[in-house]
Protein backbone atom coordinates (compact mmCIF):
# COMPACT_ATOMS: atom_id res chain seq x y z
CA UNK A 1 0.00 0.00 0.00
CA UNK A 2 1.36 3.37 -1.28
CA UNK A 3 0.68 5.91 1.50
CA UNK A 4 1.43 9.37 2.38
CA UNK A 5 4.77 8.95 4.15
CA UNK A 6 6.50 6.27 1.41
CA UNK A 7 5.46 8.60 -1.29
CA UNK A 8 7.08 11.69 0.12
CA UNK A 9 9.95 9.57 1.13
CA UNK A 10 10.44 8.32 -2.92
CA UNK A 11 10.15 11.77 -3.92
CA UNK A 12 13.27 12.89 -1.15
CA UNK A 13 15.00 10.06 -2.16
CA UNK A 14 14.87 10.18 -5.99
CA UNK A 15 16.08 13.81 -5.82
CA UNK A 16 18.82 13.40 -3.86
CA UNK A 17 19.99 10.77 -6.09
CA UNK A 18 19.42 12.38 -8.78
CA UNK A 19 22.84 13.16 -9.49
CA UNK A 20 23.42 10.03 -11.42
CA UNK A 21 20.73 10.69 -13.93
CA UNK A 22 18.90 7.75 -15.54
CA UNK A 23 18.27 7.02 -19.10
CA UNK A 24 17.18 3.74 -21.00
CA UNK A 25 20.03 2.48 -21.17
CA UNK A 26 20.95 2.79 -17.43
CA UNK A 27 18.01 1.73 -16.12
CA UNK A 28 16.40 2.84 -13.32
CA UNK A 29 18.04 5.36 -10.53
CA UNK A 30 19.54 2.53 -7.55
CA UNK A 31 17.26 3.75 -4.51
CA UNK A 32 14.15 4.26 -7.16
CA UNK A 33 15.15 -0.01 -7.41
CA UNK A 34 14.89 -0.67 -4.04
CA UNK A 35 11.76 1.06 -3.26
CA UNK A 36 10.32 0.14 -6.02
CA UNK A 37 9.12 2.98 -7.66
CA UNK A 38 9.01 3.76 -11.17
CA UNK A 39 11.54 6.48 -12.69
CA UNK A 40 9.32 8.70 -14.85
CA UNK A 41 12.54 10.41 -16.34
CA UNK A 42 13.86 6.97 -18.08
CA UNK A 43 14.41 7.11 -21.47
CA UNK A 44 13.87 10.82 -21.86
CA UNK A 45 16.26 13.01 -23.25
CA UNK A 46 18.92 14.90 -20.70
CA UNK A 47 19.94 18.70 -22.14
CA UNK A 48 22.49 20.85 -20.37
CA UNK A 49 21.40 24.42 -19.66
CA UNK A 50 23.82 27.22 -20.29
CA UNK A 51 23.51 29.95 -17.68
CA UNK A 52 23.57 33.45 -18.14
CA UNK A 53 23.53 36.53 -15.86
CA UNK A 54 20.79 39.01 -15.86
CA UNK A 55 19.49 40.73 -17.37
CA UNK A 56 20.03 38.54 -20.01
CA UNK A 57 18.40 35.09 -20.38
CA UNK A 58 19.73 31.54 -21.35
CA UNK A 59 19.05 30.56 -24.96
CA UNK A 60 15.98 28.50 -25.16
CA UNK A 61 12.68 27.07 -27.64
CA UNK A 62 9.71 29.49 -27.45
CA UNK A 63 7.28 26.02 -28.49
CA UNK A 64 8.44 23.13 -27.61
CA UNK A 65 5.51 20.66 -28.98
CA UNK A 66 8.10 17.19 -28.73
CA UNK A 67 8.40 15.01 -25.57
CA UNK A 68 9.14 16.13 -22.10
CA UNK A 69 12.90 16.27 -21.45
CA UNK A 70 15.42 16.21 -18.41
CA UNK A 71 16.82 20.04 -18.16
CA UNK A 72 20.11 20.07 -16.31
CA UNK A 73 21.09 22.84 -14.61
CA UNK A 74 24.29 23.72 -12.25
CA UNK A 75 24.56 26.45 -9.99
CA UNK A 76 27.43 27.62 -7.64
CA UNK A 77 26.65 29.38 -4.89
CA UNK A 78 29.25 32.72 -4.38
CA UNK A 79 30.10 34.55 -1.34
CA UNK A 80 31.57 37.77 -2.28
CA UNK A 81 31.50 41.96 -1.92
CA UNK A 82 29.57 43.71 -4.50
CA UNK A 83 29.90 47.75 -5.65
CA UNK A 84 26.46 49.31 -4.47
CA UNK A 85 27.46 53.03 -4.48
CA UNK A 86 30.70 54.52 -5.14
CA UNK A 87 33.25 53.59 -2.32
CA UNK A 88 30.49 51.46 -0.91
CA UNK A 89 30.01 47.96 -0.82
CA UNK A 90 27.93 44.69 0.24
CA UNK A 91 29.11 41.64 1.74
CA UNK A 92 26.21 39.44 -0.61
CA UNK A 93 25.56 35.85 -1.15
CA UNK A 94 24.98 34.89 -4.71
CA UNK A 95 23.66 32.33 -7.04
CA UNK A 96 26.65 32.04 -10.01
CA UNK A 97 27.57 35.28 -8.78
CA UNK A 98 24.92 37.66 -10.27
CA UNK A 99 22.08 39.74 -8.23
CA UNK A 100 19.57 38.56 -9.44
CA UNK A 101 20.43 34.73 -10.12
CA UNK A 102 20.15 33.95 -13.24
CA UNK A 103 16.93 33.28 -15.30
CA UNK A 104 16.20 29.75 -15.74
CA UNK A 105 13.67 28.51 -18.99
CA UNK A 106 11.87 25.07 -19.15
CA UNK A 107 9.06 23.78 -20.31
CA UNK A 108 5.96 22.32 -18.72
CA UNK A 109 6.29 19.29 -18.59
CA UNK A 110 9.99 19.00 -18.32
CA UNK A 111 11.68 17.60 -15.56
CA UNK A 112 14.30 20.76 -13.62
CA UNK A 113 17.52 18.98 -12.18
CA UNK A 114 19.69 21.42 -10.88
CA UNK A 115 22.72 20.39 -9.27
CA UNK A 116 23.74 23.29 -6.34
CA UNK A 117 27.27 23.91 -5.33
CA UNK A 118 28.31 25.33 -2.35
CA UNK A 119 31.99 25.92 -2.58
CA UNK A 120 34.62 25.07 0.25
CA UNK A 121 35.51 29.09 0.22
CA UNK A 122 32.43 29.91 1.41
CA UNK A 123 31.33 30.09 4.97
CA UNK A 124 27.55 29.77 5.02
CA UNK A 125 25.01 27.04 4.69
CA UNK A 126 23.07 27.66 1.71
CA UNK A 127 20.14 25.85 -0.42
CA UNK A 128 17.08 26.48 -3.04
CA UNK A 129 13.71 26.99 -2.51
CA UNK A 130 11.79 26.76 -6.16
CA UNK A 131 8.54 28.63 -6.05
CA UNK A 132 7.57 26.30 -8.91
CA UNK A 133 7.66 22.91 -7.21
CA UNK A 134 5.71 21.60 -4.64
CA UNK A 135 7.04 19.26 -1.29
CA UNK A 136 10.11 19.90 0.67
CA UNK A 137 9.30 23.60 0.79
CA UNK A 138 10.49 23.54 -2.93
CA UNK A 139 13.11 21.26 -2.70
CA UNK A 140 14.76 23.19 0.06
CA UNK A 141 14.64 20.76 2.52
CA UNK A 142 16.74 18.50 0.33
CA UNK A 143 18.92 20.82 -1.05
CA UNK A 144 20.85 22.33 2.34
CA UNK A 145 24.45 22.07 1.75
CA UNK A 146 27.19 23.59 3.92
CA UNK A 147 30.85 24.94 2.07
CA UNK A 148 32.57 21.98 0.87
CA UNK A 149 28.95 20.32 0.12
CA UNK A 150 26.80 20.11 -3.03
CA UNK A 151 22.74 18.65 -3.63
CA UNK A 152 20.93 17.73 -6.77
CA UNK A 153 17.58 17.99 -6.89
CA UNK A 154 15.27 17.11 -9.61
CA UNK A 155 11.43 17.95 -9.92
CA UNK A 156 8.60 17.89 -12.59
CA UNK A 157 7.64 21.49 -13.71
CA UNK A 158 3.84 20.98 -13.32
CA UNK A 159 2.44 24.23 -14.08
CA UNK A 160 3.44 27.52 -16.48
CA UNK A 161 4.29 30.52 -15.17
CA UNK A 162 7.29 32.64 -14.00
CA UNK A 163 8.45 32.15 -10.31
CA UNK A 164 10.71 32.94 -7.64
CA UNK A 165 13.26 30.74 -6.52
CA UNK A 166 15.39 32.14 -3.61
CA UNK A 167 17.78 30.50 -0.94
CA UNK A 168 15.60 29.72 2.47
CA UNK A 169 18.36 28.12 5.44
CA UNK A 170 16.25 27.33 8.38
CA UNK A 171 16.13 30.51 10.21
CA UNK A 172 17.85 33.04 7.71
CA UNK A 173 15.50 33.38 4.75
CA UNK A 174 15.49 37.39 4.56
CA UNK A 175 18.79 37.63 5.11
CA UNK A 176 19.91 35.82 2.39
CA UNK A 177 17.22 37.02 -0.16
CA UNK A 178 18.11 40.31 0.67
CA UNK A 179 21.83 39.78 0.38
CA UNK A 180 21.11 38.61 -3.06
CA UNK A 181 19.86 34.78 -3.57
CA UNK A 182 16.91 34.94 -5.55
CA UNK A 183 15.87 34.74 -9.03
CA UNK A 184 13.52 33.50 -11.40
CA UNK A 185 12.78 30.06 -12.89
CA UNK A 186 10.10 30.82 -16.10
CA UNK A 187 8.16 27.90 -17.42
CA UNK A 188 6.85 28.33 -20.52
CA UNK A 189 3.44 26.29 -22.45
CA UNK A 190 4.69 23.50 -24.91
CA UNK A 191 2.29 25.09 -27.71
CA UNK A 192 4.19 28.75 -26.51
CA UNK A 193 2.83 31.81 -25.54
CA UNK A 194 -0.72 32.75 -26.33
CA UNK A 195 -2.94 35.68 -26.29
CA UNK A 196 -6.81 35.72 -25.47
CA UNK A 197 -7.51 34.88 -28.67
CA UNK A 198 -4.95 31.82 -29.11
CA UNK A 199 -2.46 33.52 -31.42
CA UNK A 200 0.72 32.68 -30.50
CA UNK A 201 3.28 35.47 -29.25
CA UNK A 202 6.37 35.20 -30.17
CA UNK A 203 9.92 37.45 -29.39
CA UNK A 204 12.99 38.46 -30.80
CA UNK A 205 14.56 39.10 -27.53
CA UNK A 206 14.28 38.14 -23.79
CA UNK A 207 14.91 40.06 -20.72
CA UNK A 208 14.61 40.18 -17.10
CA UNK A 209 13.37 43.20 -15.10
CA UNK A 210 12.35 43.34 -11.69
CA UNK A 211 12.77 45.50 -8.35
CA UNK A 212 15.63 44.36 -6.20
CA UNK A 213 16.53 46.13 -2.91
CA UNK A 214 19.25 46.28 -0.84
CA UNK A 215 19.29 47.17 2.79
CA UNK A 216 21.76 48.97 4.72
CA UNK A 217 22.18 50.85 8.12
CA UNK A 218 23.33 54.43 7.97
CA UNK A 219 26.25 52.73 10.23
CA UNK A 220 27.36 50.94 8.23
CA UNK A 221 27.16 53.18 4.64
CA UNK A 222 29.12 55.14 6.44
CA UNK A 223 32.08 53.03 7.69
CA UNK A 224 31.66 51.38 4.22
CA UNK A 225 32.89 54.61 2.35
CA UNK A 226 36.54 53.80 2.09
CA UNK A 227 37.38 54.10 -1.58
CA UNK A 228 38.19 50.49 -2.18
CA UNK A 229 37.16 49.06 -5.35
CA UNK A 230 35.83 45.04 -5.53
CA UNK A 231 36.20 43.23 -8.20
CA UNK A 232 33.30 42.93 -9.48
CA UNK A 233 30.48 45.32 -9.86
CA UNK A 234 26.94 44.16 -9.23
CA UNK A 235 23.87 44.58 -10.46
CA UNK A 236 23.46 43.88 -13.57
CA UNK A 237 20.27 46.02 -13.40
CA UNK A 238 20.22 49.57 -11.37
CA UNK A 239 19.11 48.57 -8.05
CA UNK A 240 17.43 51.24 -4.98
CA UNK A 241 18.97 51.58 -2.23
CA UNK A 242 17.78 52.35 1.30
CA UNK A 243 18.93 53.16 4.03
CA UNK A 244 17.94 52.36 7.62
CA UNK A 245 18.79 53.43 11.24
Amino acid sequence: MLTRRNALLGGAIAALVAAAPASAEEGLTPALNTLGLADQTAGLQHVTAQLVAPPAVMEHQQVDTGAPKVVEFTMSIEEKKVVVDEGVTLQAMTFNGSMPGPTMVVHEGDYVQLTLINPETNTMPHNIDFHSATGALGGAQLTLVNPGEQATLRFKATRAGAFVYHCAPPGMIPWHVVSGMSGTILVLPREGLRDEAGNLITYDRAYTIGEFDLYISTSTFRRMRTGSMPTMKAPAMPMPTRSRS
